[in-house]
């Protein structure tokens, strides 16, 4: 209705999740990071909570997109509400097998034979549960049964439960303590703060090919994000029934004042933020207040008691007074504008809002190094005859550690973390070598091994694997002093050169 007007390719406020749309928020970006390591480190369960509209179902349709054509192969559940047995069979029928009238035992020994295949042809299944605070308590209860299908060093099979704050709740039942238990990554969506939220309506409006000094004033966006809490649903839809009034109305930009009629219809709480009253109701209710004060102190004949009503009368204007001179000044707009109207002023971005959205723009992708890992990955195996594996399937009594993984990631960005590339082929390299050199720790020259690190590649297994020796405990402090680009011991950053002292070798 309104894109021609206000020079739009397509609607940038539409409430349908459209990965396209993704606003990399640090909490977004860490959302979908843990997703991301969740999975490719075979965790088991993954869980990610968000209130309503915060963009849980954007994320997993980000995910999903940024997956395929890899080794994932993702089961999306919308519709949670079924008994164990159902989702044991929609499971199956999902991996190609024929469930007939089998017993529940006969299905998930069929269903552990598939995941085994699946497995050796190098494939990870993941369930993807959305809404999950609506499954049965029951059916919640027996899905830890289905992480029970492992290796003696792999799950067979990943699970991700996404819900609303209700979720953690209903994991909190005694009832259901094993399952959480299983749970090792976690993750929490949050509301967009005030500076997000400014940069999250820029950010829509110009990847639907427009700017935003043509839709909203800047005080405009400030009822925006005032209104909205920093819910981005509650942003699109108040954006784009302000954008539909203005259109009615020929505005353009759309002020505040259409902004909060905007709320009004939308049953939004528009008046506790601020005072729209005229200055000069204020001046008049100020001065009755200041004359009733006189007139008593007048029949009184002395000046009020700290107890006496007018004190209370004059204390009262007193304090109107000081309300009156920090009443905001109401932006005045011209309503009758119409589309050949020039824009009579540039809208200047505040700097911090300004920054954010520069930020946004051009810092890299913060999942980019678990992406390249994993494209990596896949390449090798694409190139390489795929040889089946020996699997010894046996129960195993899951890890009881529920603490977050650290996620080895870069800085936010704005682009859509979705569009993963894949690197340029390198040269060859040498990836262990033996130089005396300048070591940057100590003062004398030391001979060092250089190691090149590899996808899959972590700190224990390298120094075992140079130092031939098991107790890399000790050795481990040593190695990262000589390397201090090292981060986190558990996920080196791939192509990193690494010194290992040849003095630290065990003798």
């Amino acid at each position: 209705m309104y894109l021609d007007f206000y020079r739009l390719n397509r609607e940038p406020f539409h409430i349908t999740p459209d990965p396209d749309f993704l606003f990399p928020s640090p909490s977004h970006n860490e959302a979908l990071a843990s997703i991301v390591y969740g999975v490719e480190k075979r965790k088991g369960f993954v869980a990610l909570t968000g209130e309503v509209g915060t963009g849980k179902t954007t994320i997993l349709r980000a995910y999903l997109r940024r997956e395929e054509g890899t080794d994932i192969r993702p089961i999306y559940l919308f519709h949670p509400d079924l008994s164990f047995r159902d989702l044991v069979i929609k499971l199956s029928r999902e991996l190609g097998l024929e469930t007939g009238e089998s017993s529940t035992s006969e299905l998930l020994e069929c269903l552990q034979g598939q995941l085994i295949d699946e497995y050796r042809e190098n494939r990870t299944p993941v369930l993807i549960i959305d809404e999950a605070q609506n499954m049965p308590i029951e059916t919640l209860e027996q899905l830890r049964m289905l992480t029970n299908l492992e290796t003696s060093k792999d799950k067979l099979l990943q699970v991700v439960l996404v819900g609303q704050p209700e979720l953690e709740e209903i994991l909190d039942q005694h009832s259901l303590r094993q399952l959480k238990q299983r749970i090792s990554v976690r993750s929490t969506i949050q509301p967009l703060t005030p500076t997000e939220a400014a940069a999250y309506v820029r950010s829509r409006v110009e990847r639907a090919g427009g700017e935003a000094k043509y839709l909203f004033s800047d005080s405009a966006i400030k009822e925006i994000v005032r209104l909205s809490n920093g819910i981005p649903r509650t942003i699109n839809t108040l954006c784009d029934n302000a954008l539909i009034a203005g259109y009615g109305m020929q505005q353009r930009p759309v002020p505040p004042k259409t902004v909060r009629e905007a709320g009004r219809d939308l049953q939004m709480n528009v008046g506790s933020g601020q005072s729209y009253r005229p200055a000069w109701v204020a001046a008049a209710v100020v001065a009755v207040l200041a004359g009733a004060a006189g007139a008593y102190w007048m029949m009184n004949g002395s000046q009020p008691a700290t107890g006496d009503p007018g004190a209370h009368v004059a204390s009262a204007a007193s304090l109107q007074n000081e309300e009156l001179s920090e009443l905001p000044v109401t932006e005045s707009v011209d309503e009758s504008s119409t589309l050949n109207d020039p824009i009579e002023s540039p809208i200047t971005t505040p700097p911090e809002v300004e920054s954010s959205a520069t930020l946004a723009v051009v810092e890299p992708n913060p999942v980019d190094s678990l992406t390249e890992e994993l494209r990596n990955r896949v390449a090798e195996r694409d190139s390489a005859p795929i040889a089946p594996r020996e699997v010894e399937v046996r129960p195993v009594e899951p890890e009881r550690s529920t603490a977050k993984p650290t996620i080895d990631a870069p800085a936010p960005v704005a682009a859509s973390p979705v569009a993963a590339q894949t690197p340029e082929p390198q040269p060859p390299t040498p990836d262990v070598t033996v130089t005396r050199i300048a070591s940057r720790t100590f003062a004398n020259k030391i001979d060092v091994i250089t190691r090149i690190v590899k996808p899959g590649d972590c700190l224990s297994k390298m120094i075992s694997d140079v130092y031939d020796t098991e107790f890399y405990q000790g050795i481990m402090p040593e190695i990262m002093r000589q390397n201090p680009e090292i981060r986190n011991p558990d996920a080196l950053t791939v192509g990193l050169e690494i010194e290992f002292p040849t003095s630290l070798k065990p003798s």
